[in-house]
């Protein structure tokens, strides 16, 4: 029953059209996932709904997700590592353009992400729908719990969903920041200092780093903006201290405090909020950066960009590298409690 409104729209479709050719792997992608699912929930029928509504512009030739401009979806897509299928709130710009590339920032702890919501798919409410239109940016919302401060399978959300939304929309996947609210701004800290490869750069919000410790080397790679009001108690200062550390460290880092505290007022006030939007634009994800620095306490997370940290000296102590491609393509460095280090390096 879930599929039979795609199953029919599929005979409908012309395959000589160019604008249907084009999308077939799509059309494609979606019937495979579909075959994959038992029974549908009111988080699955999300992945029938969408296929149905691409078959539907299709069939009237009209391109495929320009009805979602300025509105709100659960965006499905399948999770490779979790075998089922995901979705994550999207918020689509109202200017929504396919021939155009744009910037998408996701969101932790600003609503929730995607709950069931009479027995339909809802999403995160800040920014708002009002606010959201305002920007030519993609907002998306984490669908993990809001406490999870960057674990459990954080960087798997983020890299799949991120993934799979830029093969269904024109995202840049070279544009990719992170936001979120109090613990969620940390998720933000803590997804980038362990995982800098998946994104471009963050801007956490009143971000509560309770777990200061040396990971944070892993900002170094990144451009962040630290935000946070002048009213938000030792939150301030812990903010203004990451700033602080990473300004010190000759990190691309800025900050802007605002007149308020810990509240959601850097995606409520307009003119702060689009302050942030236009300081991510000048930004793209560089994957192959000529230096590297990073530091971990647990090899289950090891990588940064092309290098790979395989094994420690003392379990007991955080180990770090500090590497650089001279001109002369030498790469030079140093490390410490470094056992094995891996080079993936390209070919340029």
């Amino acid at each position: 029953t879930a599929t039979e409104s795609c199953r029919r729209l599929l005979g409908t479709l012309d395959i000589g059209q160019p604008l249907v050719e084009r999308h077939v792997p799509h059309i494609r992608r979606y019937a495979e996932m579909l075959g994959r699912v038992g029974e549908f929930d009111w988080k699955t029928v999300t992945a029938p709904e969408f296929l149905q509504n691409m078959l539907e512009d299709l069939s009237a030739g009209k391109q495929p997700n320009v009805r979602y401009a300025g509105k709100g979806l659960a965006f499905p897509y399948w999770s490779e590592t979790m075998g089922r299928i995901e979705a994550i709130w999207t918020h689509v710009p109202l200017n929504y353009d396919p021939t155009k590339g744009y910037q998408v920032f996701m969101y932790y702890k600003c609503g929730g992400g995607i709950h069931n919501k009479n027995g339909r798919a809802a999403g995160g409410y800040r920014p708002t729908v009002e606010v959201a239109n305002q920007t030519d940016t993609f907002h998306c919302w984490s669908s993990l719990n809001i406490q999870i401060t960057g674990r459990m399978g954080g960087h798997i959300e983020l890299s799949e969903a991120m993934d799979a939304l830029c093969r269904e929309f024109s995202v840049d996947r070279d544009r990719v920041f992170l936001t979120g609210w109090s613990d969620g701004g940390f998720t933000a800290v803590w997804l980038a200092s362990h995982h800098p490869h998946l994104v471009t750069g963050i801007a956490p919000s009143c971000g509560n780093w309770q777990y200061t410790n040396v990971e944070y080397i892993g900002l170094t790679n990144l451009p962040t903006l630290n935000v946070d009001g002048w009213f938000d108690g030792g939150y301030n200062n812990i903010s203004f201290a990451r700033w602080q550390m990473l300004h010190s460290d000759k990190a691309d880092t800025a900050c802007i405090w605002g007149h308020h505290g810990h509240s959601y007022q850097p995606y409520e006030d307009v003119e702060e909020f689009k302050y942030i939007l236009d300081w991510a634009r000048k930004y793209r994800r560089d994957l192959y950066p000529r230096r590297v620095r990073y530091a971990t306490w647990n090899l289950a997370w090891h990588r940064a960009y092309w290098a790979s940290i395989e094994r420690m000296i003392d379990p007991l102590l955080a180990c770090q590298i500090d590497l650089e491609v001279k001109p002369d393509n030498r790469i030079v460095g140093r490390t410490s409690n470094v056992a094995e280090l891996t080079l993936s390096l390209c070919n340029e």
